[in-house]
């Protein structure tokens, strides 16, 4: 059996897990595999936007990365034969973990034995999962449910509201029901007719040009004072 890697014997293909089988489970631990206990166990991390691969010595992907400086070692369940290592993070994404056994410090990933690869989705904070979606598309609901319960409460308070506002012909009984209300209904009438013709008058007032010439007989006129003698 071939990889992209070199050959993988039969018995050497035990699948590296990351995060895809049984990391629903934990918060972190993203990383993990079942193996033959006692092996010293490794991976390595390429972005799969960009083929960019993990630096574990400055903790920064790169296009171009040294062995030695690929290697994420993993840690054993202390005789369990269950290895893991958190995911080391980076931009939201997917990302590509290839798993190795062979002799620490004498990391050779061209050479050690590959057991598989397995990929993760990464959020930018932590790994996307199964649970991590139904999660989030219970919060979501809710919070629709939420909202939807807003709405509901705002049409009823509106439909209530409308149904408290009279129509003309509710208001007119009432005001003609009530004697105070026609008198002061009459009283605005009067005086608004009242305010209309003087209003009229106003405007049929003659201006100061106006009045001049109505009492003017002529340009030059002047009026002329009886002389007196004393």
């Amino acid at each position: 059996m071939k990889s992209r890697f070199g050959k993988i014997t039969v018995a050497a293909v035990v699948l590296l897990m990351a995060a895809v089988l049984v990391s629903n489970v934990f918060a972190a631990n993203e990383v993990k595999g079942i193996q033959a206990t006692g092996l010293y166990m490794y991976y390595r991390i390429f972005r799969e936007a960009d083929n960019y691969q993990y630096n574990h010595t400055t903790s920064a992907y790169a296009a171009t990365v040294s062995d030695a400086n690929s290697v994420c070692p993993m840690t054993e369940k202390a005789g369990t034969g269950y290895y893991y290592d958190d995911f080391p993070g980076g931009p939201a994404g997917r990302y590509l973990c290839v798993g190795y056994t062979g002799t620490q410090g004498l990391e050779a990933p061209s050479t050690d034995a590959c057991l598989g690869s397995t990929t993760i989705d990464w959020s930018g904070t932590a790994e996307i999962t199964l649970a991590s979606l139904t999660a989030d598309i219970a919060a979501l609901e809710q919070k629709v449910a939420d909202a939807n319960d807003v709405l509901v409460g705002l049409l009823a308070v509106l439909q209530a509201t409308a149904d408290d506002i009279p129509t003309n012909a509710e208001l007119a009984a009432a005001i003609a029901a009530d004697p105070n209300l026609v008198a002061l209904y009459e009283a605005v009438v009067t005086g608004a007719d009242r305010l209309s013709v003087l209003h009229t008058l106003l405007l049929d007032l003659p201006t100061v040009a106006e009045f001049n010439l109505r009492t003017l007989p002529a340009a030059n006129y002047q009026q002329k004072k009886p002389k007196v003698t004393y």
